[in-house]
């Protein structure tokens, strides 16, 4: 008597290859570009500046206190050890 192990791999296999075809097909034959449309349109009413941050940066420059000793101090001791290496 033989027995064979691979009798339920190679229907296993099958279903997921014809599971992964199932997924690949596209949804349908037309394409539209109403979503990419609508993306243009709205890249294109985006302002060229934002009013909010270019005030906040204003303030930052003009605080002597900006930036902080601690973030000083850390970004020198990180521009130390790029430097040894």
């Amino acid at each position: 008597m033989e027995i064979n192990t691979n009798i339920s791999a190679g229907v296993v296999n099958g279903a997921m290859a014809s599971r992964r075809a199932a997924v690949l097909k596209p949804r349908s034959d037309r394409v539209t570009f109403d979503d990419s449309a609508a993306l243009n349109s709205s890249l294109e009413n985006v302002p060229d500046t934002r009013p909010a941050a270019v005030q906040r940066a204003r303030d930052l420059i003009g605080d002597v206190a900006y930036p902080p000793e601690d973030t000083i101090r850390k970004l020198s001791h990180l521009l130390a050890i790029k430097l040894d290496s």
